[in-house]
């Protein structure tokens, strides 16, 4: 099967609609229900994505302004904790501040936009903010704000291209010499780009299901076995033992193969993490390398989480094969106390060079990858930026023959875009639970202490794994 531009509608000439744009017999339609080759009309291939660049170093070339916080101090929108300000009734300047790396090189710009979150408590005085272009500073931006707020430039003329973009950095100027003692104030500044991205399909052609079998039918299994989850016990018998995490890999047939991305969905408390943290154990214990980034909490909280289910890591990490990337102390504005750490959690192409660097620490091929969770970054960044970040690392880990998990809330990220996640990954297992009377209920599994999650049988499992509580309180 190949890949080309696909038309976007299906007006045609043949069901008497008017004809609109350059025309030519489309082949694959020559396949549809009813055998008539169609004419089309080609139209919007593409749709328009903002990615947001915000300030990423400080290389302190201009210090006449106060500093409070964190170098690089104008990265998050957070007063008080990290912003510059200038007062005193003087003149003076701060910089330079760059921006994060946008990943980008092809893809058409249709604007960028510096957005500047400051303000002056006087309006005589002056608040400049000069843009440097990969070739000069230009002409200052004058922000007149007397609140706090945003104020946008339109810099598209400046920034055309993404080498621009990617080598933009400002300064700032301001004079409080018109009034005594008035201050200036900058809580964060990023630049906001438009770009244009490219749809595209597979022409349908006449099938070879033989050859195309071979790829998709394994595919086609791997997602029924593992997105069931809550009902694949059907078949298993009734009796009323629990099933220990082993029972994972016979219910997906051997285990998930090498080479495989593996999504694992599901609500608040459904268990995403302690599927994680179990698969990471089991893998562990096959001496397979596991790399865990943290989002949601700190990296020593997955420690103290994985001994309560009496799954002992600290072996392993001594060993070399098991390593945390902490994406959550920076976020937490704390300072990581992790070997491997990323300073600036939201932007992407850091994460991408620490996931590579780690990979090559452990210096095993078929790496197990779990990223938890993605929530954090869907919530911060433009979610279709992130999906195409998590299609790229997925190929990079497939490519060594590694897994890629990641955990995603449900309803973090937009419906419309839930089928393109989908598409991306090839397994998916989805965890649904339900509250009854403040208690969790779930279908096929319980997470219980010293033992993390344990299978029930499908049949009257809840009032058999009852009475089994009741008849040994140890287990």
């Amino acid at each position: 099967m190949e890949e080309y531009d696909f038309v976007d509608n299906n007006t045609s000439d043949v069901d008497a609609s008017t004809d609109n744009g350059v025309h030519s017999d489309f082949f694959g339609q020559q396949y549809g229900s009813d055998g008539v080759y169609n004419i089309v009309t080609e139209a919007d291939t593409g749709s328009n994505v903002t990615l947001d660049l915000y300030i990423y170093t400080f290389d302190d070339s201009r210090t006449g302004w106060t500093r409070h916080g964190t170098d690089p101090y104008l990265h998050i929108q957070n007063h008080p904790t990290d912003y510059v300000w200038l007062g005193l009734d003087r003149t003076s300047s701060v910089g330079d501040f760059g921006f994060q790396n946008s990943s980008k090189s092809s893809e058409t710009i249709n604007s960028a936009v510096l957005r500047v979150y400051a303000w002056k408590e006087e309006t005589q005085d002056n608040f400049w903010v000069y843009l440097w272009d990969n070739s000069s500073w230009g002409n200052a931006y004058n922000v007149t704000r007397t609140s706090a707020g945003w104020t946008d430039f339109d810099v598209t003329a400046r920034l055309n291209t993404w080498i621009k973009i990617d080598s933009a950095k400002i300064y700032l100027t301001g004079d409080t010499t018109q009034a005594k003692n008035y201050r200036l104030f900058a809580d964060c500044v990023m630049l906001r780009i438009s770009y244009a991205t490219v749809k595209s399909h597979l022409i349908s052609t006449p099938i070879d299901w033989g050859s195309i079998l071979l790829y998709v039918l394994p595919i086609i299994l791997g997602v029924l076995s593992l997105s069931v989850i809550g009902i694949v016990l059907k078949r298993r018998r009734t009796g009323s033992t629990p099933l220990d995490f082993d029972y994972f890999d016979e219910m997906v047939a051997g285990g998930i193969p090498n080479g495989y991305s593996v999504m694992i969905v599901g609500d608040e408390s459904s268990g995403k993490s302690v599927l994680c943290q179990q698969l990471v154990h089991a893998y562990l214990n096959k001496e397979k390398p596991c790399i865990y980034i943290t989002y949601d909490c700190f990296p020593d909280e997955i420690r103290k989480n994985m001994i309560n289910f009496n799954l002992e890591t600290s072996s392993h990490e001594q060993k070399g094969i098991f390593k945390f990337i902490d994406c959550y102390s920076s976020a937490a504005d704390v300072t990581s106390e992790e070997e491997n750490f990323v300073d600036f959690p939201f932007s992407l192409s850091d994460l991408g060079i620490a996931i590579s660097e780690v990979v090559d620490q452990v210096t095993h091929k078929s790496t197990k990858i779990f990223l938890d969770s993605t929530a954090p970054i869907f919530t911060r960044l433009e979610p279709s930026t992130v999906i195409e970040f998590l299609q790229d690392r997925s190929a990079k880990i497939k490519g060594n023959n590694g897994n890629f998990f990641y955990t995603v809330g449900k309803g973090t990220v937009p419906p419309a875009l839930m089928p393109r996640l989908k598409e991306i990954v090839d397994c998916i297992i989805e965890l649904d639970f339900e509250e009854k009377k403040g208690a969790t209920s779930r279908r096929s599994f319980k997470i219980k202490p010293r033992k993390g999650i344990v299978f029930l049988p499908f049949e009257n499992s809840a009032k058999r794994y009852k009475q089994k509580e009741q008849s040994n309180p140890n287990t």
